[in-house]
């Protein structure tokens, strides 16, 4: 859900940030690790030039690469070397200043006195020992926890996405993406990235007039990415209302597309309407399976074509096709292609998203609540809408739709006790409980008693107040699956609104 989500976001932020910094300090750092370390093998030098002694132990920066040459300097000013890295002096101590020449980006000159020596390091700055010690194994360990963070609030935020069979108190959130889901169709739907997914938006148009000429199917690729202009009839006639309730958590992606076309067959008047997807090397019409021959595809450049009539579907990519619409138009009327693509692009946008790329995870809630059906437990099932939601949905842009659904999810699952949350839809969300129907309609009607809900949204928008309707179906003893009581609850909630809202329709 979308908690879990800012949560992940918020712990990213941090963990790369805290790296960033550690990062730099220990970067700048890096000399004075390096000067520690000679510091300790100047006193041991020191030492041992005092008793004329100087062991192997003196050498292992050298091992390191720590430096390029050590000299101690007389009172005279003359430097004597006392060790030198053979990787710089290849050919022995014989011209140091050529040897300074070539590698002084990488020389950096160190002094130190000890009692009454002058010591003179030139540093090798770039020693790889340092970078790798100071730098690059630190942060594979702030990698590591990172993973490590990752994982477990991974594990501890999505522990709530799983149905509780001990009536726990749980939010579902609908826009997990599922990528391997059962059918064809589901795994072309999932296939696509979410690169278009805002519901159209009648203000803001662009002036695109619906019969002009289009010139190609690459001019439609853009068309699905912008707002453009619509006929005035068309947005003032066309039943967008009708479309949201077909928007149901019960439908399967086909169910959808299909309910969706014939509420649109009324207004557009076009004949035989189909929807082909993409599947493999083919496009599949997805009610009755069949496969369209590619050479039938004339796609419509302009609204006066007759005949077949192609509009290709880009809605989730804008580098692959995602399908066609096929109908057949023998009106003496021009159709407006800027409409159709209108009507399409409102049914696949982020509204329906849920249908098409969460269908395995649908399933599975399903299949879960018939588990316990057939433990013999009673179930009971909720759908709860904001009433006039297509109000929100067009008024309010994607952040202010985003919170005002979470603070109405938070109010539910808050007041809903023991029950499980899956939030189907924005503004639509589905509640299960493990329960005889009346107990759970009188935590259901004291929700719906409170009338003075008001959500405060941004400061141009202010608080909104809301109220919900609901449907209500239960097992009540029969041998029914939880498709079916899913069904009639939303039927049940389709009941409420006709009879006006903010209201508790059961059966």
């Amino acid at each position: 859900m979308e908690n879990a989500r800012l949560i992940k976001r918020v712990l990213t932020i941090i963990v790369f940030f805290t790296g960033f910094i550690y990062f730099l300090i220990q970067l700048l750092n890096i000399p004075g690790y390096q000067n520690n370390d000679i510091n300790k093998i100047i006193d041991k030098i020191n030492s041992e030039l005092n008793s004329n002694d100087i062991n192997d132990y003196s050498l292992v920066s050298i091992e390191k690469g720590s430096f390029v040459c050590l000299f101690t300097k007389l009172t005279s000013g003359k430097m004597v070397p006392l060790i030198y890295n053979t990787t710089f002096f290849t050919n022995g101590f014989k011209e140091p200043a050529d040897v300074y020449r070539t590698y002084r980006k990488a020389i950096r000159i160190y002094e130190k006195s000890v009692s009454d020596r002058k010591f003179v390091v030139w540093v090798n700055k770039f020693n790889v020992y340092y970078y790798i010690k100071y730098l690059l194994i630190p942060m594979c360990v702030i990698f590591l926890i990172y993973c490590v963070i990752m994982l477990l609030s991974t594990l501890l935020l999505s522990s709530g996405n799983s149905f509780s069979e001990n009536n726990e108190n749980v939010k579902y959130s609908g826009n997990n993406k599922d990528d391997d889901s059962d059918t064809e169709l589901y795994e072309t739907l999932d296939m696509y990235n979410n690169d278009y997914n805002e519901t159209p938006e009648f203000n803001k148009a662009e002036e695109e007039h619906s019969n002009e000429t289009i010139n190609a199917e690459e001019e439609y690729v853009n068309l699905w990415t912008r707002n453009f202009k619509i006929s005035d009839q068309f947005k003032t006639n066309f039943p967008f209302t009708q479309l949201l309730r077909h928007l149901k958590f019960s439908y399967l992606p086909e169910e959808y597309i299909y309910k969706c076309i014939a509420t649109a067959t009324e207004y557009f008047k076009w004949q035989k309407p189909e929807v082909y997807i993409s599947q493999k090397n083919d496009f599949i019409e997805c009610k009755n399976k069949g496969i369209l021959e590619k050479s039938e595809i004339s796609v419509a450049t302009d609204g006066l074509k007759k005949g077949d009539i192609f509009i290709p579907l880009y809605p989730y990519s804008k580098t692959r096709i995602f399908g066609y619409l096929r109908f057949t138009w023998n009106n003496d009327f021009p159709f407006f292609i800027s409409d159709i693509l209108y009507f399409l692009k409102f049914i696949f946008s982020q509204e329906a998203r849920n249908i098409f790329a969460n269908t395995k995870q649908n399933v599975l809630f399903k299949e879960r609540i018939d588990k316990l059906i057939e433990n013999n437990t009673d179930i009971t099932v909720a759908v709860i809408e904001v009433d006039h939601k297509e109000r929100y949905k067009f008024d309010l842009n994607q952040d202010e739709k985003n919170i005002l659904n979470m603070k109405i999810l938070d109010d539910i699952t808050q007041e809903l006790h023991s029950s499980t949350i899956f939030e189907s839809f924005n503004f639509v969300y589905l509640s299960i409980k493990p329960s005889i129907q009346n107990e759970f309609t009188k935590e259901l009607e004291l929700f719906c008693s409170n009338k003075n809900r008001n959500y405060y949204i941004s400061p141009a928008r202010g608080n909104i107040a809301v109220t919900f309707s609901i449907g209500v179906s239960s097992l009540n003893g029969r041998t029914v699956n939880a498709a079916t009581v899913i069904s009639e609850a939303e039927q049940l909630l389709d009941s409420a609104i006709e009879n006006g809202g903010d209201q508790i329709s059961s059966r």
